[in-house]
């Protein structure tokens, strides 16, 4: 079964939601980025001014050994602030102690609580995992070092906000996508779809003959406008040559009607030959001069060339293949031809070949008459001319023809001649006395002994 093709509000709705979908995207990433960047900074920027504020106020409470004071001061920055970890190494603490170094300071645990951290904690924090580190050195009133801040920022507060972020980001682009969509697709509605079906609404109504019967209002849109106009001339062009063309089939037809009155009126049967198939059309008229129905004979030229008689074919063909070669201006020749019943007809062939440029036959037509009844009396009337009516030998017309057909052929080919006269005596006494009757019958005797 086949699928039916999406109609054109879907592609634009589709096409629409994609496009502003993906518009949305580019811009929401491009403030991703921006929002990114700039939580990269800050946070930058805040540690910095917290250790160095640390370092400031750090130093007066080491100085006076005010251990617990600055913890509580450690732990107020880790409480307003989103450090991971501040840890102080104080090196006056280190050696009242007797150690090599005394750490201390505020980190946050796995679950993001603030506990002590002593540099023995279970979760003790890697430097190497800082997102952001950095560190100072803490100098007395005389300028000695007397310890070391430092700040550890982990990407987990960055990425938490940037989560916040991506979740408004992408709720703002889906509720702007769908208010674009929907705005874009009454606009393309309005200005594209609704003409676009006006057009196709006056276009698939149509007359018998398929062409539309209304013609296309004019848009206020400069483009449908124009092809408003293009339509409805069309349109016109297209009434205008169906006129025409019915006009000339309604001529045509009638030519038709004239012509094949002139072709039964004349008894010529008519033959149409295409040369490059070598398939031929013999009307009704052409089978019937042969004796044969119309459903007898197929439309092959073998039809024809089979029933020429052995003794033309040959002149024939030559006949058709100088008219081909363009020697001859039409193709005319007398030839017989069998008939269904195996007699013999004289026929006049005619015909008439149309050409290409490159002098290539396209189309041969012509005409075949039946010239039989005038051939047997050209016959008779030469044979009673030339011969005697009652003996139906030749007579004296003939025989001088005949002597000098004779005489020429001896002399062209330097050959003797002779003749002999035979008399019959008293015959002329036989006529006057008893008739010609009698004469004849005696001509006749003498004739049959001889």
């Amino acid at each position: 079964m086949l699928l039916k093709k999406p109609p054109l509000y879907f592609i634009i709705a589709i096409l629409t939601t994609l496009v502003v979908l993906g518009f949305m995207g580019v811009y929401s990433f491009f403030q991703y980025s921006v929002q990114k960047k700039e939580l990269i900074r800050s946070l930058k920027e805040d540690s910095r001014v917290t250790i160095l504020s640390l370092q400031k106020n750090l130093s007066h409470f080491i100085e006076s050994y005010a251990v617990n004071d600055y913890e509580v001061l450690l732990k107020n920055e880790m409480q307003h602030k989103h450090f991971s970890a501040i840890i102080v190494e104080d090196f006056n603490m280190a050696k009242i102690m007797g150690r090599e170094t005394y750490i201390t300071g505020q980190i946050r645990n796995n679950e993001a609580n603030i506990e002590h951290y002593n540099g023995k904690n279970k979760n003790k924090i890697s430097l190497n995992e800082c997102y952001y580190y950095e560190s100072v050195k803490i100098r007395s009133s005389l300028d000695k070092e007397i310890g070391l801040v430092s700040i550890c920022s982990h990407d987990f507060i960055i990425k938490q906000k940037l989560r916040v972020l991506l979740i408004e980001r992408v709720i703002i682009s889906i509720f702007f996508s769908f208010f674009l969509s929907i705005v874009l697709f009454f606009i393309l509605r309005r200005y594209t779809i609704a003409p676009i079906k006006h057009l196709n609404h006056i276009l698939s109504q149509r007359d018998d003959d398929g062409i539309p019967i209304h013609k296309v209002e004019k848009s206020n849109i400069y483009e449908f406008e124009e092809l408003s106009e293009t339509v409805n001339l069309m349109i016109d062009s297209v009434k205008n040559y169906r006129k025409s063309e019915k006009e000339n089939i309604l001529a045509l037809n009638m030519e038709r009607e004239r012509f094949q009155l002139a072709i039964d009126g004349s008894q010529d049967g008519l033959w149409d030959w295409d040369p490059i198939s070598n398939a031929v059309f013999f009307s009704k008229q052409w089978k019937r001069i042969l004796g044969f129905e119309d459903h007898e004979i197929t439309n092959k030229l073998s039809e024809w060339s089979d029933r020429v008689h052995p003794e033309d074919i040959d002149f024939v063909m030559e006949s058709v293949k100088k008219h081909l070669d363009g020697k001859t201006d039409l193709y005319e020749n007398r030839h017989r031809m069998r008939c269904k019943d195996g007699s013999w007809k004289w026929i006049l062939a005619r015909g008439k070949a149309h050409f290409d440029n490159d002098g290539k036959a396209l189309r041969v037509v012509g005409f075949h008459t039946d010239i039989t009844e005038q051939v047997e009396h050209q016959k008779a009337l030469e044979h009673s001319a030339k011969h005697d009516s009652l003996t139906h030998l030749p007579n004296r017309f003939l025989f001088n023809e005949l002597i000098q057909t004779m005489f020429s052929h001896a002399i062209r080919n330097k050959k003797s001649l002779a003749i002999i006269y035979i008399d019959l005596d008293g015959f002329k006494e036989v006529n006057d006395t008893f008739g010609h009757k009698a004469g004849d019958m005696l001509y006749l005797l003498k004739f049959h002994n001889a």
